[in-house]
């Protein structure tokens, strides 16, 4: 574990983040804890589907209030949402076809 979080810090303070893209779980929480003790100014943003009240917004919210981080929530259309999976998937299937990535 402290040889994860070594590589974190070292990760964050060769590239101090002025925001973290968040959703409250282990990962982005441990990212936005480390960011936070470099940047105090950091941001947490969560990305919502307006459709639905995410749980992903609900733990974001009391976890970035816990580290002391703002938090910006944004909610967005379902209908972004698809049309985003669907460039990306694209571009994804397009990656694996060509090999790309895979040196």
């Amino acid at each position: 574990m402290n040889n994860i979080r070594k590589l974190l810090q070292q990760a964050i303070t060769t590239h101090v983040p002025d925001c973290v893209l968040f959703s409250g779980g282990i990962d982005s929480s441990a990212i936005l804890y480390e960011s936070r003790i470099i940047n105090t100014h950091v941001k947490a943003i969560t990305v919502g589907v307006k459709e639905n009240y995410s749980e992903d917004i609900k733990y974001s919210k009391y976890i970035s209030q816990k580290i002391g981080a703002d938090l910006l929530v944004c909610n967005v259309d379902r209908e972004y949402i698809i049309v985003l999976y669907e460039i990306y998937s694209n571009g994804l299937e397009y990656r694996i076809m060509k090999g790309v990535g895979s040196e």
